[in-house]
């Protein structure tokens, strides 16, 4: 892009791009979504007192944003690109809303024996049902974020988005996910890398993750070369409920059901997304968020994670009288 060169225009104080305007708003649909998927069911109907279900998917979402009304958290990241200049391919990643592997099965088991419940013995032993759900869903994507005023505005000089669109910087994929740089020389081979939360001198291979700042885009070229949308992922969701019944013949008309029904039977817990921001803090240097899931004890906000049964172990008890 060519700077204005017109003396006395508009745009040629700061050497914008268009000589008549120095602020320019547009506005388009740019966005975009691409969807494809296995999906396979297998099904088995009443087989010696067996009815069951196993449905997997298996499926790639890709776009460039997931909705306008972004949270920043999990899946959700930010409706503003990294490069005002680049919508659409330089944003095409993995959605917010990717789950590669999505696993269901479930199974109800009539327990064949004393069906007539004729006899004491009978009642007591027959009328047994197991139930069993399980699921296993991928860990949701996240996209690793920073804030403006400790970093940079290079990427939304304006502040149209209200915060930086600028994102971390992938180094080395080896080290932990937690650990963070900053760049203190440009000049410099190493860019004069120290630990972002202690200032202390680091090895660059040491660190995941640089922040993308001023002195980090004059020693890369670029304000634009932080990590892509969605490419790391949280807590997969991986559990199993349990039901048991028992129905009991009191005579002809009526009998009496009772339900014990522990969801979540494993107690894997499930805290969704870790802190995405380098801002927040780890937690081994500052005691923060960032990379860790230590303050996520109902799912990282996962609507109705304790009643839907990914959260803890939930038991209840219950009975039904038929006549």
């Amino acid at each position: 892009m060519t700077p204005c060169t017109t003396p006395n225009a508009p745009g040629a104080t700061a050497g914008y791009a268009d000589c008549n305007r120095t602020s320019l708003i547009t506005l388009g649909n740019t966005g975009f979504s691409n969807y494809n998927a296995l999906q396979s069911r297998l099904s088995i109907e009443h087989w010696r007192g067996v009815t069951a279900g196993l449905s997997y998917t298996w499926s790639k979402n890709i776009d460039n944003v997931n909705e306008i009304y972004a949270t920043g958290g999990g899946g959700n990241t930010t409706n503003f690109s990294e490069s005002p200049f680049d919508l659409v391919r330089a944003e095409r990643g993995t959605s917010g809303l990717d789950f590669p592997q999505l696993t269901s099965v479930y199974m109800i088991f009539e327990l064949p024996w004393f069906k007539d419940q004729n006899t004491f013995a009978s009642r007591l032993l027959g009328g047994w049902q197991v139930n069993l759900v399980g699921r296993f869903v991928s860990g949701q994507p996240f996209t690793v974020t920073e804030n403006p005023a400790a970093n940079t505005l290079l990427c939304d000089p304006t502040q149209t988005s209200g915060s930086t669109t600028c994102h971390p910087i992938l180094n080395s994929r080896q080290a932990p996910f937690a650990t963070v740089g900053q760049c203190t020389d440009p000049s410099a081979s190493d860019c004069g890398i120290v630990n972002y939360y202690t200032g202390a001198p680091v090895s660059k291979s040491d660190v995941h993750w640089i922040v993308n700042d001023d002195t980090s885009a004059r020693y890369f070229g670029t304000p634009f070369a932080g990590v892509g949308r969605n490419q790391q992922r949280g807590d997969t969701i991986n559990n199993a409920n349990l039901a048991v019944l028992k129905t009991f013949k009191l005579n002809e008309r009526i009998s009496v059901e009772t339900r014990a029904t522990a969801y979540n039977v494993m107690n894997r817990q499930y805290r969704g997304t870790p802190g995405t921001n380098v801002d927040f803090g780890n937690f081994s240097d500052a005691g923060g968020s960032f990379g860790n899931t230590f303050f996520n004890p109902n799912g990282n906000g996962e609507t109705n994670s304790v009643f839907s049964g990914i959260d803890r172990r939930r038991i209840e008890l219950g009975g039904k009288i038929r006549f």
